[in-house]
């Protein structure tokens, strides 16, 4: 029935809502605790995913040097 179909789309936009602010509210967490360790990072990475992918890959801040972020970062997403 139609109602069904209504009430299963409102719940998914709901949900998805949801979804998108515990998204933002751990890349928020993530950039705060990481950026004790590397502070000037967020303003080269505006890109949560990336962001994100970075963190995972480095660790610790003095792993970067090391740290093939080729697959990661390109250079048009660097600002």
């Amino acid at each position: 029935s139609a109602d069904k179909v209504d009430t299963m789309v409102i719940q998914a936009v709901g949900l998805l809502d949801e979804l998108d602010k515990e998204i933002n509210i751990y890349a928020m967490r993530t950039k705060e605790w990481y950026g004790w360790h590397f502070p000037e990072m967020q303003k080269i990475l505006v890109d949560n995913a990336q962001y994100a992918r970075v963190v995972l890959a480095c660790g610790y801040r003095t792993n970067i040097k090391d740290t093939d972020l080729s697959q990661i970062i390109e250079d048009e997403s660097i600002e």
